[in-house]
């Protein structure tokens, strides 16, 4: 997600929010076509949002912020604070894409 969201071409489709504790997708379809793909194997935006879930991510559903997505571990200006993000998919032990890149082979 630090990925996507540090790369410029996608700044109309995917911010993140002005106090960089959270994100906001402004173009759901154009995301799930031009952005998805490009970076995960599912390409449907629901399997995304799953995803996101299972990462601990939590959807606004009411307010100013309708609609983004916050994580305490999730912050533009910290993102060595991902290494700490797990998924509940069943594996305990489950590390994070970016664990897995700075863990030895």
């Amino acid at each position: 997600m630090m990925d996507i969201l540090s790369n410029e071409d996608n700044t109309e489709i995917i911010s993140w929010l002005p106090h960089g504790n959270g994100f906001i997708i402004n173009k759901k379809k154009t995301f799930a076509n031009d952005v998805l793909p490009k970076y995960f194997k599912a390409s449907k935006f629901t399997s995304f949002t799953r995803k996101l879930n299972r990462w601990g991510f939590t959807r606004v559903p009411r307010g100013p912020e309708t609609g983004a997505y916050f994580h305490k571990l999730f912050r533009r200006d910290k993102p060595e604070l991902c290494l700490q993000m797990t998924s509940n998919s069943g594996n305990k032990y489950q590390t994070s894409p970016m664990q897995q890149q700075l863990l030895p082979n």
